[in-house]
């Protein structure tokens, strides 16, 4: 309707001001067509300056998942190898383990053969023993056969075992 009444506006107007009319609504058009245009320029150039700053927070995002990675592999490899240390460490503690238990059940044994031998001949075996091994076997005897076999070693032998005792 509003384009009607304006064309009959032209139509009574003369021809040089019509030309004028047309003139100056084309304008109006192309005035508002630029000013849309400049809109959506400054949208564009928006929209890419939130483009170049994601691309630099993503540039800068990557960079530390990249520093991040690296610090996590070197955490890995010192932890992979402080688990090497630990399972060699338990690997010797249960050999340790394993090497007093027997030492332990030696001990055992030969308290149980040296209570049954006569106390003289015993004292003669336990006289060349290690002086732990001796001390660690006298140790576990009944303090009757201890006793016994105390009164047929050596003096020093006596002397230093007696001081290991307390």
């Amino acid at each position: 309707m509003e384009r009607y009444l304006k064309n009959l506006t032209l139509l009574s107007l003369s021809d040089p001001d019509q030309l004028k009319e047309i003139m100056h609504e084309q304008q109006q058009l192309f005035d508002e067509k630029i000013s849309k245009l400049k809109l959506q320029e400054q949208e564009i150039e928006l929209k890419k300056n939130q483009l170049l700053a994601l691309e630099e927070q993503f540039k800068k995002n990557q960079g530390n998942l990249t520093s991040r990675e690296v610090e996590i592999n070197c955490k890995e490899q010192e932890l992979r190898s402080q688990e090497i240390k630990i399972d060699a460490k338990r690997k010797a503690l249960s050999e340790s383990e394993q090497s007093l238990l027997d030492y332990q059940n030696k001990v055992l044994r030969m308290t149980k053969i040296f209570e049954k031998m006569e106390s003289a001949s015993a004292a003669k075996i336990l006289e060349t023993l290690d002086p732990i091994l001796l001390s660690d076997v006298i140790s576990k005897m009944k303090d009757k056969k201890a006793a016994e076999i105390l009164q047929n070693l050596s003096l020093e032998k006596s002397r230093s075992l007696l001081k290991k005792g307390k």
